[in-house]
C-alpha cells in the first residue's frame, strides 16, 4: 500500500493481489513445517476440522483456537507458536463453514487423531 492509504479504512477488495498476499501471510499462514509434503498440512487442517466440527455440535461457542490450545495444554507456548495456532484456527473455521464432515484418514480413535495433530504440529519451525 502506498502512503496515501495510511490512516484510511481501505477495503480488502481494493488491495492488489500482492498486498492481499502480504496480509494473508501475516495472519493466516501455516508457516514452516519441517515436512516437505503438502499432504501433511492438509491432514493437519482436516483433522483439526474434524475435531472442531464434533466439539462445535456440543459446545457451539468453542473456537478452533480453543481446541488447538487445549491440545497443546501443558506445553510452553511462544508468541510465534500461538500466532501459528491462530492461523490454523482461522483456516479451519473458514474451511468448515457450512460443512458437517471432515476426513479422518482412517483414524477412528480420538486419541489417535489428537496424537497425529500433535505429531504434525511438532514439526513446526519458527522461521
Amino acid at each position: 500500500m502506498d502512503d496515501t492509504n495510511k490512516g484510511k479504512n481501505t477495503r480488502f477488495e481494493e488491495l492488489t493481489y500482492g498486498e492481499k498476499t502480504e496480509i494473508y501471510s501475516d495472519i493466516a499462514s501455516l508457516g514452516t513445517f519441517s515436512t516437505k509434503d503438502v499432504y501433511e498440512k492438509l491432514i493437519l487442517l482436516s483433522l483439526v476440522s474434524l475435531v472442531y466440527l464434533k466439539i462445535k455440535k456440543q459446545q457451539p461457542k468453542t473456537t478452533a483456537l480453543d481446541i488447538l490450545l487445549k491440545i497443546n495444554k501443558g506445553e510452553e507456548l511462544t508468541t510465534y507458536y500461538i500466532d501459528m495456532l491462530e492461523s490454523i484456527a482461522l483456516m479451519v473455521e473458514e474451511l468448515t463453514y457450512g460443512c458437517e464432515t471432515s476426513n479422518s484418514f482412517g483414524m477412528t480413535d480420538s486419541k489417535d487423531i489428537i496424537n497425529k495433530i500433535k505429531e504434525i504440529l511438532s514439526t513446526w519451525v519458527p522461521f
